[in-house]
């Protein structure tokens, strides 16, 4: 019974060896032109993630991971991003009020 035990052991090894093969081989590219093209896309994918975390939830990333030229320019794009959110609010108050007027005036009217 042990040896049984050992052979369906090796057995489901050798399975799990070849399926995991298989997976490297589908998800690894084996040529050198696609290994390139795909690191490309993946790093491609990470900076539009990134930028996309830096303009939605304000996350910064470390200084020292980006050159002072961006570090000006993020700097200036988040201060446009402050003025424009602001103007865009005071424009919203402005609507709402001239709303609450209008109903106030159909209101009395009636």
């Amino acid at each position: 019974q042990g040896q049984g035990q050992g052979q369906g052991d090796h057995a489901r090894s050798l399975l799990f060896s070849r399926q995991a093969d298989r997976c490297i081989r589908m998800f690894n590219p084996a040529q050198e032109g696609e290994y390139r093209e795909v690191i490309a896309n993946w790093v491609n994918a990470l900076l539009l993630f990134t930028d996309h975390l830096i303009k939605n939830f304000h996350v910064e990333p470390l200084p020292s991971t980006v050159p002072p030229k961006q570090q000006q320019q993020q700097q200036q794009r988040q201060q446009r991003q402050r003025q424009g959110s602001g103007s865009w609010r005071r424009e919203g108050k402005r609507r709402r009020k001239r709303r609450r007027k209008r109903r106030g005036k159909r209101g009395g009217a009636e």
